[in-house]
């Protein structure tokens, strides 16, 4: 498992010093009235191996358990003071959700945690991208590789795009900005993917994603691709 294959080599909190490592994330295409309305968005997507397991390997119980302890109420507050979480906060204003109830990735980690006692350890890819969001700030998405057509991008969301099976996810709004491929929507933004792109006990390669707003560093995408991939790659 990369850097975490050993349980007693922890790596520590995210630094701004550390040198960029492995493949660079791909750019995916954005609509013309999406990028017009929000200048500077992007998405950004990385294809990697993965075997897909239902239970954590000791590794990283032991970086969650870390994790959750670091974690205090006052984090949470905190949150929206950090570049990355308070990027996102922005980056809901601007399409329309208010983040004080409707809570960006890390801020809703933040809660769950302190929710639950501590961050859920549930098997990879999961705890991967737990622990990326929660040492980076940036959140990362993962779909079956397989189950994907063409290249991610964003866009508004269509009439007659209806869940199918009908029901197994939440609607979506006409008009509501959605991750895309060549087939249909993928999830909406900032959203869990939607259950026919879900991960499952036969996938071997995924498609990570993840949306950046203008106030990122790229740097920062970078660092949480690696740090995610890291934990994924044999």
């Amino acid at each position: 498992m990369g850097v975490h294959r050993d349980p007693n080599d922890v790596p520590q909190q995210f630094d701004d010093t550390v040198i960029r490592h492995g493949r660079r994330p791909d750019k995916g295409w954005i609509a013309s009235d999406v990028a017009e309305r929000l200048p500077g968005l992007e998405l950004v997507h990385l294809r990697s191996p993965v075997t897909v397991t239902t239970r954590s390997p000791e590794w990283a119980k032991q970086r969650l358990r870390h994790l959750s302890t670091s974690v205090r109420g006052i984090d949470l507050l905190r949150t929206n003071n950090s570049e990355a979480p308070a990027a996102y906060r922005e980056l809901f204003r601007s399409v329309g959700r208010n983040p004080d109830d409707d809570r960006p990735p890390m801020e809703e980690a933040y809660f769950e945690r302190l929710l639950r006692g501590g961050f859920q350890h549930i098997g990879i890819p999961a705890d991967a991208l737990t622990i990326t969001l929660a040492e980076t700030g940036i959140p990362i998405w993962a779909v079956d590789a397989g189950l994907i057509s063409g290249e991610l991008g964003i866009r508004r969301s269509l009439a007659g795009e209806i869940p199918v099976p009908r029901g197994m996810d939440p609607d979506i709004t006409v008009g509501h900005l959605v991750v895309a491929d060549d087939h249909g929507i993928v999830a909406e933004l900032c959203r869990e993917p939607r259950s026919l792109r879900a991960i499952g006990r036969e996938t071997t390669d995924v498609v990570l994603y993840s949306i950046k707003p203008r106030a990122v560093t790229q740097m920062r995408i970078d660092e949480a691709f690696w740090m995610c991939t890291s934990m994924l790659e044999p």
